[in-house]
């Protein structure tokens, strides 16, 4: 798959990336996402993956998904936010 996700993975699935108040993150994995659960805080990664009846092969398609309909009522219901996992140029 072209675009890689080994580098938010390996960060997000670290105890450190969060802060001192976190001291494990266990990672939840379906077919479609990871959700790593650190501290009070659950974080989805939707996978870079293309099935036959699902494509989230790019950013693109992975952010469009997420801004649904259905993904915007319950997002004001539960979540905080919508973020991008980006590298920043100070790591």
């Amino acid at each position: 798959m072209p675009d890689d996700q080994g580098d938010a993975i390996e960060f997000l699935s670290k105890a450190s990336s969060y802060g001192e108040a976190v001291e494990q993150v266990d990672v939840v994995e379906t077919h479609v996402s990871l959700v790593f659960l650190a501290g009070n805080r659950a974080y989805k990664l939707k996978r870079a993956v293309k099935f036959p009846y699902l494509d989230f092969s790019t950013l693109a398609r992975r952010r469009v998904a997420g801004t649904g309909p259905a993904d915007s009522l319950a997002a004001a219901q539960r979540a905080l936010g919508l973020r991008p996992a980006a590298d920043q140029a100070d790591g």
